[in-house]
């Protein structure tokens, strides 16, 4: 049986029991962005976890190899979150026109 610091771990290293959770509260009727956030914010959690996890394991040279490969799917966890004009559907937003009086 694991010791509990290795229990731990093994939670913050785990993305799929957050992605699975916050799906099922999606479809219960969650707004999708909240899902979105949340499944983007344990990816990067686990992803800073790991490049830790190199670092100590390998050493400074390999956390920073390690790190900097990291750092794109990081970047890309950001661009997830950033607003996103056309919402999570990929369409445009339908803007009401105003007609103008005769």
């Amino acid at each position: 049986m694991a010791s509990a610091p290795f229990r731990s771990l093994r939670g913050l290293t785990d993305v799929d029991a957050i992605t699975l959770s916050l799906i099922d509260l999606h479809r219960s009727g969650m707004e999708g962005s909240v899902a979105v956030t949340g499944i983007t914010l344990a990816a990067i959690t686990n992803t800073l976890v790991k490049g830790g996890i190199a670092a100590v394991a390998g050493g400074r040279a390999l956390g920073l190899r390690v790190g900097a490969s990291l750092l794109v799917v990081l970047f890309s966890g950001g661009a997830a979150l950033s607003p996103n004009p056309r919402g999570l559907s990929g369409r445009a937003p339908r803007v009401a026109s105003k007609s103008k009086p005769s």
